[in-house]
């Protein structure tokens, strides 16, 4: 898994990621005023490095949760004013403090329970929820392993979006479906541990109703 941290390394420094910049022009064409985050898998901390570059550091209050630590190093290494504004956990034990939106991308489908998380982000999220994750026809999990990419096993998951709507309309948030521009407009493409699994990425936009 070496190089997946080597990997980290080299984006936090050189490389800026389409969905960041896609997800914070969502958010900021709804919010004008200055706003909270929890970054949910926040890994390096790639979302607070495009906050940093937008010059948006004043007007979001930004927190990162993740249970990878060694990924989390890296991006103190480079931001280190957010040593007070994350938290190592498990996800889907824990439940963050509210904030006005939750976002997590490219990490609900690999978790064990999926459902436990989502609520969890539906909980502590006030006014909006963006979810970046594989959309297929039906729920799907499968588990690869490539010793020569990955150490142990990875589980991938596909979603219906019929499923993921109900969780977030159960939980009174009104939902679309957006296309993901990092990935052409969720053009389907072969995940990296196995040429013959394809997957399509989406984003889903929660707004939370007024009760």
């Amino acid at each position: 898994m070496a190089h997946l941290y080597e990997v980290y390394k080299y984006r936090i420094k050189y490389v800026r990621l389409q969905w960041c910049r896609q997800e914070l022009k969502i958010i900021h064409s709804k919010l004008k005023k200055k706003y909270s985050i929890n970054d949910i898998g926040c890994n390096y901390f790639q979302l607070y490095k495009e906050i940093k570059i937008k010059k948006k550091k004043n007007k979001i209050d930004y927190y990162g949760l993740d249970k990878d630590i060694k990924a989390v190093k890296i991006g103190l290494k480079y931001f280190p004013e957010l040593k007070k504004k994350f938290k190592i956990c498990n996800l889907e034990k824990y439940r963050p403090d509210k904030k006005d939106v939750g976002i997590i991308s490219a990490f609900l489908e690999h978790s064990d329970n999926p459902k436990k998380i989502l609520e969890n982000i539906l909980y502590s999220s006030k006014k909006f929820v963006i979810i970046r994750t594989f959309l297929g026809k039906k729920n799907s999990c499968k588990i690869f392993f490539n010793k020569n990419k990955f150490p142990f096993k990875v589980k991938i998951r596909e979603f219906s979006f019929k499923y993921l709507e109900k969780i977030l309309k159960e939980n009174n948030f009104k939902v679309t479906k957006i296309k993901d521009k990092a990935t052409k407009n969720s053009k389907t493409y072969p995940v990296n541990l196995d040429k013959k699994f394809k997957r399509r990425m989406y984003i889903i936009f929660g707004e939370k109703l007024s009760s």
